[in-house]
């Protein structure tokens, strides 16, 4: 039996937690004794998580203090393989295992585009950025990136080939149609509403651009009967609010929280929109399409051009314009389209596939 430690910082709601939770299922059910490890025992997928698997925490609160207790993890636990997700954790992996005399399997996996993620944190950070992840790449026994972009960035800050970095894309569950009392919920969110119903899901932080979507939500209203759920949370909650507020929208836009399970939203919805300003591999556009529901993306630098295969499966859009997104909004919400064509394109991702990837790198 193959004993797996996927390393996170914690379990919070964000897709590379939602990713791992996913492939430990499908490792789970290949027969590998599954374990998650942890700097901080925290985060609203935990419950979850220990529901299901074995949790340790390494009991830090920065990355760069969890060196001692990961070697010491290792020496005690001896798992065989390690899948440690997004830089530092990856560097810290490696390093850790490094100074174990029983050496374990790494598999680094990057989840974002890095030189976009910390670009404008100044020379220092761009070179320790650069010396890091070359270590951490070359030491690893696999590097991963979730999408092309991301690969081609790992590449590129690293000055390894590209034939040194593997692309493996997250995984994203088969659509669940909802019952009856999950429609009812989202019903209830929506109210009694007869108009377009417009759906974004994510992170409330810079990245996500939801200021963007705001602006183009705002000029869309002004033609169309339309209503926006924001599914999720974080820190830019209330600045969003206020931007609501602002451009007279906050009586159609609902912020309702973060739920675990979105499926049924998209079900409910007639079009999924993307304002990120950049990705790694946007599992919530799959999402989409897996409920048959049509996508709006910007066109950021990794991930929904290769999902969407540059326009076939949905609209792209410049970044940072919402004039151009308000214009693909209101084009998809008076297009016809396939549902099922949309469904058919979200099996490329299904998990059984993306974990047989990784599995394959287990054996080898």
């Amino acid at each position: 039996m193959v004993r797996v430690s996927i390393l996170l910082p914690d379990l919070g709601g964000g897709g590379a937690e939602k990713v791992s939770l996913d492939l430990a299922r499908q490792f789970s059910a290949a027969g590998c004794n599954v374990e998650f490890v942890l700097l901080r025992k925290q985060g609203k997928l935990l419950e979850r998580a220990e529901f299901e698997f074995s949790v340790a925490c390494l009991g830090v609160k920065k990355i760069r203090s969890s060196i001692s207790p990961l070697r010491k993890y290792i020496i005690d636990r001896r798992p065989d393989v390690i899948l440690a997700a997004m830089w530092p954790l990856t560097t810290i992996a490696v390093l850790s295992n490094l100074l174990c005399n029983n050496k374990v399997k790494v598999i680094s996996i990057e989840h974002s585009v890095l030189s976009s993620q910390y670009s404008g944190r100044g020379l220092l950070h761009r070179l320790r950025l650069i010396f890091s992840t070359a270590f951490t790449y070359r030491f690893s026994d696999y590097s991963v990136g979730v999408s092309q972009g991301v690969a081609d960035d790992m590449a590129m800050i690293s000055f390894l080939g590209n034939n040194k970095i593997r692309v493996i894309n997250n995984p994203v569950p088969p659509h669940c149609p909802a019952d009856i009392k999950q429609k009812s919920r989202v019903g209830a969110l929506w109210g009694d509403f007869d108009g377009y119903k417009i759906l974004s899901v994510g992170s409330f932080k810079e990245a996500k651009r939801f200021d963007i979507l705001l602006k183009a939500f705002s000029i869309v209203s002004n033609h169309l009967n339309v209503k926006l759920i924001l599914l999720g949370d974080g820190p830019l909650r209330k600045d969003l609010a206020v931007l609501s507020e602002t451009l007279g929208i906050s009586e159609r836009v609902i912020m309702p929280g973060f739920f675990p399970n979105t499926s049924p939203f998209y079900e409910c919805s007639d079009l999924f929109v993307l304002s990120s300003d950049r990705e790694g591999l946007p599992t919530v556009i799959v999402e989409s399409l897996a409920a048959g529901t049509p996508v709006v993306a910007t066109d950021c630098k990794s991930g929904p051009a290769e999902i969407l295969e540059n326009g076939k499966y949905g609209k792209l859009v410049p970044v940072g314009d919402p004039a151009a997104l308000a214009n693909a909004i209101e084009e998809s919400l008076s297009e016809p389209f396939d549902p099922e064509k949309l469904k058919a394109r979200a099996k490329d991702f299904s998990p059984d596939v993306i974990a047989k990837k990784y599995l394959d790198l287990f054996d080898h």
